[in-house]
């Protein structure tokens, strides 16, 4: 059977039992599919939040799993990219190389100065 919750009625209808099972509106959950919850804006309350912790600590399969949820972002992604990063999970200097090799230019948008001359510039970049 597949049904559909938001994460706030997630939270409303769930709880996690002692031995880890998820339960939502009365029924065990064995797999949750996310098809939201992959931008910040998907948390707007703290309710959110708590309903992905739930399923977080559930022994329900997760798809995808947290880690390949976060690796999808474009922070991790950024992270990863940075010089030294990929070696403090990775022996293999050519599984390095290749791997930087398709990684595509990536930009944080903290720093003011980038913001400033971006918008300064607009007609350069389009």
């Amino acid at each position: 059977m597949i049904i559909r919750k938001t994460l706030a009625q997630v939270e409303a209808e769930g709880l996690v039992l002692p031995d880890g099972t998820l339960v939502v509106d009365g029924r065990p959950v064995v797999v949750v599919y996310f098809r939201a919850g992959y931008a910040l804006t998907d948390y707007p309350s703290e309710v959110e939040r708590i309903a992905r912790l739930f399923i977080e600590q559930s022994s329900a399969i997760k798809c995808p799993s947290i880690s390949y949820h976060l690796v999808g972002t474009k922070k991790i992604q950024q992270e990863l990219a940075k010089p030294s990063v990929l070696e403090r999970f990775l022996d293999n200097k050519e599984d390095i190389a290749k791997l930087r090799k398709c990684f595509a230019g990536l930009w944080s948008l903290d720093n003011d100065e980038i913001v400033k001359s971006a918008i300064e510039n607009l007609t350069r970049l389009s």
